[in-house]
């Protein structure tokens, strides 16, 4: 018995330094950098780099939910992911960007203009879906090489009966 929780403590130890070890590779005091060992896919768009996904459930039953992306830009067609949303039920739920910026080819950190981030009503014709919502944003000065970097947070409770927490997650 002892045994086994000392090989169940080394397999957990040796998981948690290669996840570290996988989320750190490609950023540097929470900048990604560029052109620095990163993985290659020449045939792939964009190649994510890091999802990260932090789900804090309270007492009560309502959830933050944070996600972090970074996405290297492969190809020209890639470029469009510089468009993102995020989709929230505005009755139950907030949304909010918390930050999200360009790194450039030659390691130009530019940040978002407040001025990029909308929230949109996408389902207006449809009066029984209007809670629906989505947070939209564009990055700047995307290209070829650049690498994009957002993080957004969704809380869920705000009037909600139910107050439960669903959904299809990754736990770790």
């Amino acid at each position: 018995m002892v045994s086994l929780r000392k090989n169940k403590s080394r397999y957990l130890l040796l998981l948690f330094l290669i996840v570290i070890s996988c989320a750190q590779k490609g950023i540097d005091n929470g900048i990604p950098i560029v052109g620095q060992n990163l993985p290659e896919f020449p045939n792939a768009e964009v190649v994510y780099l890091l999802v990260e996904k932090v789900i804090e459930i309270n007492k009560d039953k309502t959830y933050k939910k944070t996600v972090h992306h970074v996405i290297k830009i492969n190809h020209e067609a890639g470029k469009e992911w510089a468009d993102r949303s995020v989709g929230f039920n505005s009755k139950y739920q907030d949304a909010s960007l918390d930050f999200a910026r360009t790194v450039t080819p030659d390691g130009t950190v530019i940040n978002i203009d407040k001025k990029a981030i909308k929230t949109a009503t996408p389902l207006s014709d449809y009066p029984e879906y209007s809670d629906y919502k989505k947070l939209t944003f564009t990055l700047p000065s995307v290209s070829v090489g650049s690498i994009i970097d957002y993080q957004y947070t969704i809380e869920n409770g705000r009037n909600n009966p139910y107050r439960q927490f669903c959904g299809s997650h990754d736990i770790q």
